[in-house]
């Protein structure tokens, strides 16, 4: 049995193979990785980045369409990026590290460098109303969990329209998917957020959805997944 943890990889593993074999596919989505705890710390006016500081991971444009916002007088949001820069933990290396400080200069940005106590981590969910994760095409992401970690905690999701985010992340549903293609990406990134952080009716309701995330990618619900596969095996 081969388990793809994204439809998009499992659709690319069953072109390899033949016809008859393709039941031998099987989607198993990753879960998220945690029970969701009361933190204590409640939502506030925060876009979160939680990942690899590296250029197909989008973070140059997201805080491009931060300037936007802001130079639009969209003012009193602070965005977070949460992830490291240094090569040996996957990031872009400390010159575009740096650069990325650079380009934030004169913005309510915090780079938090890496974070690795989980509790901290959640926090910051907790914190985020909105959590972007834009990346780019060739980005090799397979099925990101940042973004469902995020949503378990009622932050809604933005995210680029890779098919990678598919099966979890629905426009208008649960988040947003925006045009990564387009070519003024930072301005289509910056539109959607703005609707976003302006509409409070909006933002309420699809926070309320992302946070059914938890029901159906909780690690007692892939685990089902996993018996079912093992079983439906036993009988082939």
């Amino acid at each position: 049995m081969l388990r793809g943890c994204s439809p998009a990889i499992s659709d690319a593993v069953k072109r390899e193979l033949p016809d008859g074999d393709h039941d031998l596919v099987s989607y198993v989505p990753n879960p998220v990785p945690f029970d969701v705890v009361d933190t204590g710390v409640g939502k506030e006016k925060v876009i979160l980045f939680v990942g690899r500081l590296h250029p197909e991971k989008g973070v140059g444009v997201l805080i491009d369409a931060f300037r936007i916002l802001v130079q639009e007088g969209n003012v009193g949001w602070k965005l977070i990026v949460v992830g490291p820069s240094a090569t040996k933990d996957g990031g872009g290396g400390e010159e575009f590290g740096s650069a990325l400080v650079k380009s934030a200069e004169g913005l309510d940005v915090e780079f938090t460098g890496p974070v690795f106590d989980d509790r901290l981590l959640k926090d910051y969910f907790a914190r985020a109303s909105i959590f972007c994760y834009p990346a780019q095409e060739g980005s090799g992401d397979a099925a990101p969990v940042a973004p469902r970690e995020a949503m378990a905690y009622g932050a809604v999701p933005v995210v680029s329209q890779l098919p990678c985010f598919g099966d979890v992340i629905h426009h208008d549903v649960n988040g947003i998917c925006y045009d990564h293609l387009a070519k003024d990406q930072p301005g289509v990134l910056s539109g959607w957020l703005k609707s976003l952080m302006t509409d409070p009716e909006l933002l309420e309701r699809l926070s309320g959805t992302a946070r059914r995330v938890v029901d159906d990618y909780s690690s007692q619900s892939v685990a089902v997944k996993f018996l079912e596969d093992f079983h439906r095996l036993k009988q082939r």
